[in-house]
C-alpha cells in the first residue's frame, strides 16, 4: 500500500498530455456534483455488494434495475481511465488506488493477453530449443482484443471492445510497464488487420483511432504512427461520405472516441485536414444532434461541440455544448453519502438529486445516475471536465431554450 504521489491538479491540465481539463473546484459545483456523486456511488457498492474476487476485483457493474446490478462493465468504456482522469483532477487517494485496480484487472482478466505463443531467445538456451519452439502452438488470433460488458467476464468477444488510454494513464501515473506491454499488445492486434476492412469502420475504426494515438503518444513507435495515419485518413474519407459527419448514424454515442483522438492527434501532428474534419463535425452534431441510443448519443456531443470549439474558435460550439450540458448538473443530496447509508436509500437520494431526463418508451433509462460508470463516460466524464475549463476561461452563457430535443 505505497504512497501516492500527485502534482497540483493544474499541472496535469497545463501539460496538455489529457487537454484543457479543469480541476475540480467549487466554482462549478453543479457540475462538479455530478462526478463526485458518481465515483462515490460507485465505491460505496463496491462495498456494498461486494464487489471483489480474484478475477472481479477492480471491476463493476453497469445497469441498476429494482435495487439489483445487472453486468460487468468490463472496462466499457476505458473506465479505468475515468478514474485516472479524476485522480488528476482531484489528488484524492481512493481515484488512485481504484483506477490502478481497474487498469490491473481490464488488462489481465478482460484483455486477451493469453496464449501469446512461443518466444525463442537464444542467449543461453540450448540450440534445440530453437527447433522446438517452432512446433509449439502458435498465439491466439485475438491476442490484443477485448472483451464487452457481460454478465461473466470471459463471454463476450468483440473486436471494437478495447480500450488503451486507461492503460497509458497507468503507465505514467503509477510507473506500471506491465500496463504498456498490454497496451502495445492491443496496438500489434491493430496492425494485424485481423478483420480486414470490416475493422477499418464504424466504432471500430473510431476507438482505433483513439487507442493508437495514445500508444503512439507514448512509445514513438513508427509502426504504430504508419497504422494510425492511415486510420486517419479513413476517418477523413468517410466524412466526406457522410456529408460531414465523422459518425455514423449506429453509433452517435463513440463521440468521444472521436474527440480524444483526433484531438491529440491535431496536437501531434498539426495536420490542418484535421483540424477542418473536427470543426466539420462539430457543426454536423450541433445542427444534426444523434438520438440513436438517445441520451447515450445526444449528450456524447459535448465532447465534439467542445472539440470544434477548440481548434476553431467558433462559440456556438460552446454554446451549444453549455446548452446540452444543464441536464448533467446536479443538486445537492438530501442524504450526504456516509457509513449508515443504505443502498435504497442512496439510490433514491440520488436519483431525487439528479436532472436526466427519463427515457421515451416509459422504461428505466440506462444513463441514471444511479448506474454504473459505462454510460457515464458517454454522457458524463469524458466531456465536464473540458467544458468546465472553457466555463472557468469565458463565464457560463445563458441558456435560453430546453436542453433536450423533442420528445423528452
Amino acid at each position: 500500500d505505497p504512497p501516492v504521489a500527485h502534482a497540483p491538479p493544474s499541472w496535469y491540465s497545463e501539460s496538455r498530455v489529457y487537454g484543457q481539463m479543469a480541476p475540480r473546484s467549487e466554482e462549478n459545483r453543479a457540475y462538479e456534483r455530478s462526478l463526485d456523486l458518481k465515483f462515490d456511488w460507485w465505491l460505496f457498492n463496491q462495498q456494498w455488494e461486494p464487489w471483489y474476487g480474484m478475477f472481479d476485483y477492480g471491476d463493476g457493474k453497469m445497469y441498476y434495475f429494482r435495487d439489483q446490478w445487472y453486468g460487468w462493465e468490463n472496462n466499457e468504456p476505458a473506465t479505468d481511465f475515468m478514474w485516472w482522469l479524476q485522480f488528476m483532477r482531484t489528488g484524492e487517494r481512493s481515484y488512485y488506488l481504484t483506477g490502478e485496480a481497474q487498469s490491473r484487472h481490464s488488462m489481465d482478466v478482460d484483455n486477451i493477453h493469453w496464449p501469446t505463443g512461443p518466444e525463442y531467445r537464444g542467449d543461453t538456451n540450448p540450440a534445440l530449443d530453437f527447433f522446438e519452439s517452432r512446433e509449439e502452438p502458435g498465439p491466439t488470433p485475438y491476442l490484443g482484443m477485448g472483451r464487452r460488458h457481460a454478465r461473466q467476464q470471459w463471454t463476450a468477444l468483440l473486436s471494437a471492445h478495447v480500450w488503451v488510454p486507461g492503460w497509458i494513464a497507468s503507465y505514467y501515473l503509477s510507473g506500471s510497464h506491465r500496463a504498456l506491454d498490454v497496451a502495445k499488445t492491443t496496438g500489434d492486434y491493430y496492425l494485424r488487420r485481423i478483420f480486414g476492412d470490416h475493422g477499418l469502420t464504424g466504432r471500430r475504426l473510431y476507438l482505433s483511432v483513439w487507442n493508437l494515438t495514445e500508444l503512439w503518444d507514448a512509445t514513438k513507435d513508427p509502426a504504430y504512427a504508419e497504422e494510425l495515419h492511415d486510420r486517419v485518413d479513413r476517418m477523413l474519407q468517410l466524412q466526406r461520405e457522410q456529408g460531414g459527419n465523422l459518425t455514423m448514424d449506429r453509433y452517435g454515442y463513440s463521440q468521444p472516441y472521436v474527440a480524444r483522438g483526433l484531438t491529440k492527434y491535431l496536437q501531434m501532428t498539426g495536420d490542418e485536414d484535421v483540424r477542418r474534419a473536427l470543426t466539420r463535425h462539430a457543426r454536423w452534431v450541433r445542427d444534426n444532434p444523434p438520438l440513436n441510443h438517445e441520451m447515450e448519443s445526444y449528450l456524447a456531443t459535448i465532447s465534439t461541440l467542445m472539440a470544434g470549439y477548440r481548434v476553431s474558435d467558433e462559440p456556438s460550439f460552446f454554446q451549444e455544448a453549455v446548452r446540452r450540458a444543464q441536464v448533467l448538473k446536479m443538486d445537492p443530496l438530501e442524504e450526504p453519502v456516509s457509513a449508515t447509508s443504505t443502498q435504497k436509500s442512496l439510490a433514491e437520494a440520488i436519483e431525487a438529486a439528479s436532472r436526466l431526463p427519463k427515457g421515451r418508451d416509459g422504461r428505466p433509462a440506462i444513463w441514471r445516475s444511479i448506474g454504473g460508470l459505462r454510460v457515464f463516460g458517454w454522457t458524463h466524464m469524458y466531456h465536464l471536465p473540458w467544458l468546465m475549463q472553457a466555463i472557468n476561461e469565458n463565464g457560463e452563457p445563458a441558456v435560453e431554450t430546453s436542453p433536450l430535443p423533442p420528445g423528452y
